[in-house]
């Protein structure tokens, strides 16, 4: 095995006790391509899928949380699966905020019928919004 020694009070550098010739530049290398996502799109989870734990892991919405695939596999049953710890959660679900003030009503729809009247012999009844009533 090779010993380095660098010497913080000289900037000496020795490599098996000879010293090294001074070194004015180092060149350092190009950097690589970037590696592939950690994270995958998020989707809502869904039971047949198949779901990867390599990057970009699979992500899953579930009952209003956020779970990352830990172990690539088919979905069975949801509860199943985190069981078996394929699932990891991420992203708990909050608590319900209060109920926000009402909006204004919206403006009312087209009667489903028309006034009942009594059934007469020669009368033009129609089907459609307001359909006749007898």
């Amino acid at each position: 095995m090779t010993d380095v020694i660098v010497s913080a009070d000289d900037a000496e550098v020795e490599i098996d006790g000879e010293a090294l010739p001074e070194v004015s530049e180092i060149a350092v290398p190009a950097q690589g391509p970037p590696g592939p996502l950690p994270f995958g799109v998020v989707t809502a989870w869904t039971a047949g899928a198949a779901y990867a734990a390599d990057a970009p892991a699979s992500v899953v919405t579930f009952d209003g949380e956020t779970y990352v695939c830990t172990a690539d596999h088919t979905a069975a049953a949801f509860a199943a699966d985190l069981a078996a710890h394929r699932w990891l959660l991420i992203a708990r679900r909050g608590n319900q905020g209060p109920t926000g003030t009402s909006g204004p009503q919206g403006v009312p729809g087209p009667f489903a019928f028309d006034t009942i009247v009594p059934w007469t012999t020669a009368t033009a009844y129609h089907a459609t919004p307001p359909a006749s009533a007898v």
